[in-house]
């Protein structure tokens, strides 16, 4: 299989298993259409290392689920084809991760 196959049938994967989720329950609307978004810059390359960065540091400690939902609602409101508007989200979450003395890059 080639290379470009291989891509395209992780990119298809992922969107189902997002979709999935979002028909079950899982996810909300809003969850899904930032998801898909995601999935969509991560794979097109359009997305600043900085912010998928941040989320990789938000994940990799255990944070009280206030914080959690306070990172989750900032990337929601992330317009992700608005570089201002990533940096702000990076700005803002690296912030509060570094108020709960997680170290950040």
């Amino acid at each position: 299989m080639n290379e470009e196959i291989r891509i395209r049938k992780i990119y298809d994967e992922t969107a189902s298993v997002i979709l999935h989720n979002a028909v079950n329950n899982r996810l909300s609307s809003e969850e899904m259409a930032f998801l898909l978004s995601l999935l969509d810059k991560v794979f097109n390359c359009t997305l600043p290392e900085a912010f998928l960065s941040v989320i990789k540091d938000s994940q990799n400690y255990d944070l009280n689920e206030e914080v959690k939902d306070i990172i989750k609602a900032n990337m929601l409101a992330t317009d992700l084809n608005n570089d201002q508007s990533i940096k702000s989200s990076v700005t803002a979450i690296r912030d509060l991760l570094s108020a709960q003395g997680v170290s950040t890059q």
